[in-house]
């Protein structure tokens, strides 16, 4: 994992998408029940608030509560830090690190939100490296929501793969299916409670968004937009196929 991307590949995502993207995580939260009142909590990236309307922590609103995140890029932070000041979020607080090696005491958080950094590793063993950190740093009785790139969408992980040979500095890109995050799970003392697939955005839908942006009015790319996330509402409610067409494998987990 490193911090070497591109100013293309930083513009990730369609604000109409992005939205939607946020709204999906929001919605597993509160369909797990899992609550961000008087905790103290932990986002593994800030790709998404320093770059896009994709974002998480901006939304959540846990009364006496702390945020902290992390990302390895100091230029992800410092963009990051500069719109959690502009949405005057006074109870979040980035940090410059590594998943690796996080710079805090064991037992620290009640919840982690890891949404799509984990697959992101070029090896298996920095993987497990990082859900050991996670698990150390994990209260007893904490829970991580941890979402991984779906293996199992065949769709995304083709076109994901071809964005990253295309596009410079968009780094390593890996996929997973519920059984193959079983086993890193288990080898860092952790294990899936649940599973959920989420954001049901089929490429190359985000892409072409992107092109039209500048060559479409303002009207008709928002009308276009809208269409995609009703199909991508329409996809998350066919059980017979979603786990083929959603983005992420999203898991609760906690220790052993």
């Amino acid at each position: 994992m490193t911090c070497n991307v591109s100013k293309k590949a930083l513009s990730h995502i369609d604000p109409v998408l992005g939205r939607y993207k946020s709204d999906q995580f929001r919605k597993i939260l509160q369909a797990w029940g899992i609550s961000t009142d008087k905790m103290t909590v932990l986002k593994t990236d800030l790709r998404e608030e320093a770059y896009g309307e994709d974002e998480l922590l901006f939304s959540l609103n846990g009364k006496g509560s702390q945020f902290y995140a992390i990302d390895i890029c100091l230029s992800t932070v410092v963009q990051a830090d500069l719109i959690r000041k502009e949405r005057s979020k006074k109870d979040q607080a980035y940090i410059n690190g590594d998943v690796r090696h996080l710079p805090f005491k064991d037992n620290t958080f009640d919840l982690i939100l890891s949404t799509s950094t984990l697959d992101h590793f070029k090896r298996s063993d920095e993987l497990t490296r990082a859900l050991k950190e996670l698990r150390r740093v994990l209260k007893p009785d904490g829970t991580i929501l941890l979402a991984m790139n779906n293996k199992c969408n065949f769709n995304f992980c083709f076109w994901l793969t071809i964005e990253s040979w295309l596009v410079k500095g968009t780094g390593p890109v890996q996929f997973y299916t519920p059984h193959e995050l079983d086993r890193h799970l288990k080898s860092a003392g952790l294990m899936a409670k649940e599973y959920a697939v989420v954001v049901h955005i089929i490429n190359p839908s985000n892409s072409i968004l992107k092109l039209l942006r500048g060559s479409l009015s303002t009207d008709l790319l928002m009308k276009t937009a809208i269409f995609f996330t009703r199909f991508a509402d329409f996809l998350d409610r066919n059980k017979n196929t979603r786990s083929f067409t959603g983005w992420f494998i999203t898991a609760r987990c906690t220790k052993v």
